[in-house]
């Protein structure tokens, strides 16, 4: 028997980033404030693309009797991948360039890019749906790396610039040692 209540359709979201280090013990759920690190990266396209791939499936090693081909051993190892989300930004403000670059911006607007690899930092990502009371769900990711993912070019009637960025969390030891840690409002309501 299906259960709608626990259908999630996501309509809004939010993109926050704040630097390695920042205290994460006060973030406890999907409606709990973010500590005041936190930068607000704008806009977020879910009709653009959002998506979030796990990491790969474990390996495994079977292990046969010789002369019966019979199962004795099965090793299991983790996999090697990492998760990712990739979302699209829909504003090209100061934190979304410096995020997809990995470089900064001057008080006149000019950015420097020299090429290499963003430094990692903290991300959370909020969702919620057109309910009038929302579902919502929050994505923390202690240590993460940003990258863009495709080509950056003007997009509809308007030409709206929208940044695709992919970010792949890292273990962190501020969430545990875990890759990322996620909430949703309506799962502790039916536990």
């Amino acid at each position: 028997m299906s259960d709608v209540s626990q259908a999630f359709a996501p309509v809004r979201a939010k993109l926050y980033k704040a630097p390695l280090g920042t205290n994460l013990s006060t973030i406890t759920g999907p409606a709990s404030p973010l500590p005041i690190a936190f930068e607000d990266m704008g806009a977020i396209s879910l009709s653009a693309g959002f998506s979030i791939t796990p990491a790969g499936a474990p390996s495994r090693t079977v292990e046969r009797e010789y002369y019966d081909d019979k199962v004795f051993f099965v090793t299991k190892s983790p996999s090697d991948d990492l998760p990712t989300f990739d979302i699209t930004a829909n504003e090209s403000n100061l934190l979304v360039l410096e995020t997809a670059f990995g470089a900064t911006v001057d008080e006149d607007g000019l950015l420097k890019y020299a090429g290499g690899i963003p430094e990692n930092s903290v991300i959370v990502l909020d969702l919620a749906d057109a309910a009038a009371s929302p579902k919502t769900m929050r994505y923390l990711m202690g240590n993460t790396g940003a990258s863009i993912n495709g080509s950056v070019a003007g997009s509809g009637s308007a030409k709206l610039v929208k940044w695709p960025l992919r970010f792949t969390p890292e273990p962190s030891e501020a969430i545990d040692g875990d890759l990322f840690w996620s909430w949703a409002s309506w799962l502790a309501d039916a536990s």
